[in-house]
């Protein structure tokens, strides 16, 4: 029988910010949650940059494919904020920003996908889980969803550029919330703490809390160390297809306010988010997403421990 090919997912909702120079890894290293001296070539590492408060600006995956470059993926309508906010402390240092422009990063979503990924292009994830080819980062982020991203404007090769492409992304994301992998966009930039992201479990290891200091450092690591979030990202569904900006108030039986959505995607006859609420109320499980409690939001479990 013959297996369906892999699809092509243009990734519209994220994009890439290039961090280049050879002081790139030292000035990071001053402005994110994370380790630049973890960065590589071959795995990502996730994080965050944050105000003087601890507020996320944007939240990424990191991957160094040279000294002198490092890569961060992002939502794209944080990406301005989030070159904002590092031009402000960038022009001391021998880096420059910059949005590598031409096509955003492209999903390859498929049952087989490692298989034929191994076949037509000689990729193979077995050891690791990002390869590099013609200019081309691919990487690994599960077993059946690998991304490409264009590196000095390279294009993809043709048997990647021929598969059939997805009407659109909505079964990334819904993976992506699977995850419980929140994703800071305009919308809530500058409203979180990493740990209302979880940015600090060890599935996602985002944070660093022994690395030095780095903007918003003193206010982060004294929620890690003194108190404890009172809202923190959960994972709910709705059993139809709703529309859920993010930002999004929600409220109890009551009407009152009790939380706000963060991720949200409608997907296979059900709506999927991510939102920030106490652990009160999704214990309680008494979540709608209007204040007259016509339709409710179930929680469902997140598929990683929860470490303060």
């Amino acid at each position: 029988m013959t297996q369906a090919l892999p699809q092509r997912v243009p990734l519209r909702d994220f994009d890439l910010l290039e961090v280049r120079g050879p002081d790139s890894l030292k000035f990071l290293q001053g402005q994110l949650t994370c380790d630049t001296r973890r960065f590589s070539a071959d795995a990502l590492t996730h994080g965050a940059h944050c105000t003087p408060k601890g507020r996320m600006i944007a939240n990424f995956d990191a991957l160094a494919p040279s000294e002198e470059l490092v890569l961060l993926r992002l939502r794209r309508d944080a990406l301005p904020l989030l070159s904002t906010s590092l031009g402000k402390y960038i022009v001391f240092s021998k880096a420059e920003l910059s949005a590598p422009g031409g096509e955003a990063p492209v999903g390859l979503l498929g049952e087989h996908l490692l298989d034929w990924l191994q076949q037509h292009l000689d990729l193979d994830f077995s050891q690791q889980t990002v390869q590099q080819q013609g200019g081309l980062l691919y990487i690994k982020r599960d077993q059946q969803r690998v991304e490409c991203w264009p590196v000095d404007e390279a294009n993809l090769p043709d048997v990647v550029a021929e598969l059939p492409q997805a009407d659109n992304e909505t079964a990334w994301l819904a993976a992506e919330i699977a995850l419980g992998r929140g994703w800071i966009g305009a919308a809530t930039s500058d409203t979180l703490l990493p740990q209302q992201l979880h940015l600090q479990v060890e599935a996602i290891d985002g944070v660093s809390f022994t690395k030095g200091c780095y903007t918003g450092q003193e206010i982060i690591a004294r929620t890690h160390y003194k108190g404890k979030v009172k809202r923190a990202l959960h994972r709910l569904q709705a059993d139809s297809e709703i529309s859920l900006a993010e930002g999004t108030d929600l409220h109890n039986g009551a009407g009152s306010i009790v939380g706000s959505i963060v991720n949200a995607v409608s997907y296979a006859n059900c709506t999927q988010c991510l939102a920030i609420l106490s652990e009160d109320v999704a214990q309680a499980d008494d979540v709608f997403v209007d204040k007259n409690a016509t339709q409710k939001l179930t929680p469902l479990p997140l598929p990683y421990a929860i470490n303060t």
